[in-house]
């Protein structure tokens, strides 16, 4: 895991760029929002952040590119959680406690909006790299994996069917759960739901032999 580097001995440049990049990233977020992915230009992103699209090319390579940098912030999350799961006791219980902070992390900071534009700009036929969304060295990934291996391990998880294929049924639900949320605009809870259905999820993957 790469070591973060103490913001407070960056140069007055470094700071700079930093925030540079940051306002270009929610300049683009924002008229993503209030315009639609594809609708927005980068001109209208530097117009709004201020800067140069010389600036935009620096910190980004496209406007899916700000997308990415979305998903990187999930990850950074999901790796300062990871030390929490500890204290969550078993794996099972392990599981429910890190896909409800998932949904709390897309409902309360996220929020419904940006999650929306997310996922129409990855659903989109104009958008051909999905790649690092799928990428299975994901800290998303990674984390549910070592859930799931350890389940097995324990006697919790069946083992009739992989700890690859678990993780992969796993996240396709909590994908497919975010992606009803956005069918319906965001009109259920989704922290509520999430969790109802996972219990059924995890009593599904359950070993009924123990």
């Amino acid at each position: 895991m790469a070591v973060q580097k103490d913001k407070t001995k960056l140069t007055m440049r470094q700071k700079n760029a930093l925030e540079t990049k940051r306002k270009l990233y929610e300049s683009a977020m924002i008229l993503f929002q209030k315009k639609g992915y594809h609708a927005v230009s980068i001109d209208e992103i530097v117009t709004l952040a201020g800067t140069s699209k010389g600036s935009f090319y620096t910190h980004f390579e496209s406007k899916t590119d700000v997308i990415m940098t979305f998903f990187n912030n999930y990850d950074n999350h999901y790796l300062k959680f990871h030390g929490k799961l500890a204290a969550c006791g078993t794996a099972m219980e392990k599981l429910l406690c890190f896909v409800e902070n998932m949904f709390v992390l897309s409902r309360d900071t996220m929020g419904f909006d940006l999650i929306y534009v997310v996922y129409g700009a990855q659903l989109s036929k104009k958008n051909k790299d999905n790649s690092r969304i799928i990428d299975k060295t994901r800290p998303l990934y990674q984390i549910m994996y070592e859930i799931m291996e350890n389940g097995q391990r324990s006697g919790e998880f069946r083992n009739d069917i992989s700890a690859d294929t678990l993780v992969q049924m796993a996240i396709r639900s909590m994908r497919g759960t975010l992606y009803d949320w956005c069918l319906y605009n965001g009109e259920f809870d989704l922290i509520e739901a999430g969790v109802i259905y996972f219990r059924v999820f995890i009593d599904g993957i359950k070993n009924k032999s123990q």
